[in-house]
């Protein structure tokens, strides 16, 4: 029965080539839009998913009410915002700060054009970003500590799979408007996965921030915060709580 109608359909369809074409063309066309669209969406859904506490983690934001009745957002925050966040709300296990530029490397005489961040110590702690070599607790306690992404440390030094730990402990500098600043690789992270919102090849102690300041400066420079909750806690009343306290802070810039 199913070779009959087989039959008698290739025998309509050769009958009737022009209208055949044009009908398997359309459809192999949307078939093909439809795979695409979902491989969009999909990618577009994997962004930041990778973080093993993503669900923890928000970035803040300041909303403004303009007197034309529109609402506003600002994700750029002031560098004491956070350092003083994570003081006042025991509710906030990590915060960071994360700020991007790109800027001049120099290893054993050459020069590299490289995205650096500067960020909290905690950061390698918030998001997953796996070291290769080094702790991610300590990484950037020091001032002079960087971590390096695994093509950075085999641009820089030569090394590869199995031979990370080789790059910890070595020098680069960056220039600074002429200023060299020495640092000393205290880590080697996997390069950030392309569906995550940060990026970076290399990455400083935001201590460095008033020497080497990236991003926006105005208004005494901006940086983007970021916040891992403590493991119960109410995202909602902890925003909730964030209002006063951020009256009470623009209270004391106005003075």
């Amino acid at each position: 029965m199913f070779r009959n109608y087989l039959t008698i359909a290739l025998r309509s369809l050769s009958k009737h080539k022009g209208y055949t074409f044009i009908n398997v063309t359309g459809l192999a066309v949307g078939m093909a839009c439809c795979l695409l669209i979902v491989m969009l969406v999909r990618h577009e859904w994997s962004y930041d998913r990778f973080h093993a506490d993503g669900d923890r983690i928000y970035r803040t934001s300041i909303r403004y009410l303009y007197p034309d009745g529109s609402v506003h957002y600002q994700n750029m925050m002031v560098p004491d915002f956070t350092p003083l966040l994570a003081a006042e709300f025991p509710a906030v296990e990590h915060a960071t700060r994360f700020v991007q530029g790109t800027q001049d490397l120099r290893v054993g005489g050459e020069t590299y054009q490289q995205t650096l961040v500067e960020v909290d110590p905690s950061f390698f702690q918030m998001f997953t970003f796996p070291l290769l070599a080094g702790d991610p607790a300590t990484a950037l306690s020091d001032p002079n500590g960087m971590v390096v992404t695994d093509a950075v440390a085999t641009r820089f030094f030569g090394v590869g799979p199995g031979q990370w730990g080789e790059a910890l402990g070595r020098d680069v500098t960056i220039l600074r408007n002429d200023t060299p600043y020495t640092f000393a690789v205290t880590g080697v992270a996997e390069v950030p996965p392309t569906t995550s919102s940060l990026q970076f090849e290399v990455a400083i102690s935001f201590e460095n921030y008033d020497e080497i300041r990236l991003g926006g400066n105005n208004w005494g420079g901006r940086t983007s915060t970021y916040v891992l909750l403590a493991a119960g806690q109410d995202p909602e009343a902890f925003e909730a709580a964030l209002v006063p306290f951020v009256d009470t802070l623009a209270e004391g810039y106005k003075e």
